[in-house]
């Protein structure tokens, strides 16, 4: 009896569990009859490097299939501009995408078949580096390179890794330009004065030597890898119309050109993951060396940098510069043709600069400059102030080399004149200067004068020299000194005395007149070892 009830208990159970699974595929039945698939798209095209299809009613969105990558869009549209970067056949389709609430994913569309040919007349150069063969390409004749440029990414069986250096250089029917993934290296100018280039696709790209797309003035966009590991800062010269470049976090080479660049920072960025380099107050530093590597007409240098690298403000406009304490060192050229540069202040730290510094190619004009170096200074370079006139100076005597450095400015400083022997200069200098300070202004108040005197100095050899000592060297090209908030009146025999020796003004250009002192005649009349005070009359 217990064994047939056990039964019983059994069957009942199967049947419930039955019936369950007929309700619950009835309901799912009902629920999928809800469902509405969509139709899949139609009309499938490309055009001015867009895949276009027929937009689907109630779609949520679209999936594209290319040669088995797949990409999502919103519209009816995808931009294959970088997408199709190889020489080869593409196959294209296309499904609708439900909300999965009342709409099902269609089916796939038809394939649409592409075929992208290789750019007419390309030519190929064997390449041989580090016992790896490939190739680099080229073109002999820019007028056959129109529209996209399309690279194969393999020629006679081996990789095509580079675009030559001024390899596609006037091609002015270019439009864009994608590379393959075998490319990862542009050489110089290798797309130079390209003028309808509109698009540059160098997702692939490693490196990009200077002016690579240099004159290129109707490129709009540009795509940087983020495995770019060098590049340079005339790149995209003459390029006014690219509305932002991005150096990705990879980059560990930014090479600075020896002619204008014009680098706008709203423009410009780095990936702040980058480890070699950073952008602040509008200066590229390199975090390697705290050394600012460029800068431009709105920058200021931050504290912390250490260097201002070889040419790091090439014909800039920068009107101002002011050197934090940290700074020990500027490199040759740094502020070279800065012509709108008329104040320069260092700080104690600085301990060597480069020649030709803060010089001119070309001289323009008179630009009034009082410039205090720095105690710490040591060494400095071959005439770090070329073709700049009207430039007073005040130099310690801590300084151990010169190198015809003020060769066009006047010198006050308070080294001996007859210890001056790693000097080299032929501008004015007053040596045996004393120096005051008022309100952080260090000024001339005297110096001892010395007769200039002529001697013969025979070295072991016989070679004989003459050399010329004197506290006045070069007596005729001597600027007067110049004072914070006072004029300079002339020299006197005690403080506050007699002028025995004025000024007098040697030239007037564009509206400056630049006034000398201490000429040769005057000093004639001045007993030897006399101490001569500057006499300063307060600036209403």
């Amino acid at each position: 009896m217990k064994k047939s009830i056990y039964k019983n208990r059994i069957w009942i159970s199967v049947l419930l569990f039955l019936l369950a699974c007929v309700c619950i595929f009835t309901a799912c039945e009902k629920e999928k009859r809800d469902f509405v698939e969509l139709a899949f798209p139609v009309k499938l095209q490309i055009e001015n490097e867009t895949l276009t299809w027929k937009a689907v009613k109630n779609a949520d969105g679209y999936l594209i299939d290319i040669d088995g990558t797949e990409y999502r869009t919103e519209t009816n549209s995808l931009d294959v501009f970088g997408i199709t970067n190889q020489a080869k056949d593409y196959q294209i389709k296309v499904k609708t995408l439900g909300n999965q609430k009342d709409t099902l994913d269609s089916q796939w569309s038809e394939t649409l078949f592409y075929t992208l040919h290789p750019t007419n007349g390309l030519k190929y150069k064997f390449l041989n580096n580090n016992h790896t063969t490939e190739y680099m390409v080229y073109t002999e004749n820019p007028e056959e390179a129109k529209g996209k440029l399309v690279i194969p990414a393999t020629y006679n069986s081996l990789p095509v890794t580079r675009v030559a250096s001024y390899g596609f250089k006037d091609c002015v029917y270019l439009t864009g330009v994608v590379l393959p993934d075998s490319v990862t290296t542009l050489g110089e100018n290798a797309f130079r004065n390209c003028i309808q280039l509109k698009r540059a696709d160098l997702s692939n790209i490693e490196e990009i030597l200077p002016n690579a797309f240099n004159g290129c003035r109707n490129l709009e966009t540009t795509v940087i890898s983020e495995n770019l590991t060098t590049y340079s800062l005339n790149v995209f010269k003459g390029c006014p119309l690219l509305k932002e470049i991005r150096l990705p976090a990879m980059v560990e080479e930014i090479a600075r050109a020896t002619e204008v660049v014009e680098v706008d920072f709203s423009r410009f960025n780095i990936a702040e993951t980058n480890p070699f380099y950073k952008i602040e107050n509008d200066c590229i530093i390199d975090k390697r060396t705290n050394a600012v590597i460029y800068g431009c007409e709105t920058s200021i240098i931050p504290e912390g940098v250490a260097r201002i690298e070889r040419c790091a403000f090439w014909d800039s406009d920068i009107q101002k510069v002011v050197f934090p304490s940290s700074v020990k060192e500027i490199g040759e050229r740094a502020f070279y043709n800065c012509y709108q540069l008329t104040e320069i202040t260092f700080s104690e730290g600085l301990e060597s600069i480069g020649q030709f510094a803060f010089g001119l190619e070309n001289r323009t004009s008179y630009a009034e400059m009082r410039l205090l170096f720095p105690t710490t200074l040591k060494t400095v370079g071959r005439r770090i102030l070329d073709n700049r006139h009207d430039i007073e100076c005040i130099l310690f005597s801590n300084v151990e080399s010169t190198d015809y450095s003020f060769s066009s400015a006047t010198v006050y400083t308070d080294m001996s004149y007859d210890q001056n022997n790693a000097w080299n200069e032929l501008g004015g200098i007053v040596y045996n200067c004393t120096f005051k300070e008022e309100n952080g202004d260090i000024y001339v108040d005297s110096f001892l004068y010395v007769q200039t005197k002529h001697f013969e100095v025979k070295e072991e050899l016989g070679t004989v020299h003459n050399t010329i000592l004197g506290s006045v060297r070069h007596a005729d090209a001597i600027d007067e000194p110049k004072r914070e908030g006072y004029t300079f009146v002339g020299w006197s025999l005690e403080e506050d005395g007699e002028i025995v020796i004025g000024k007098w003004e040697r030239e007037s250009i564009d509206g400056v007149t630049v006034y000398h002192t201490l000429g040769t005649n005057n000093l004639k009349n001045i007993p030897d070892n006399t101490v001569l005070y500057a006499v300063w009359e307060k600036n209403a």
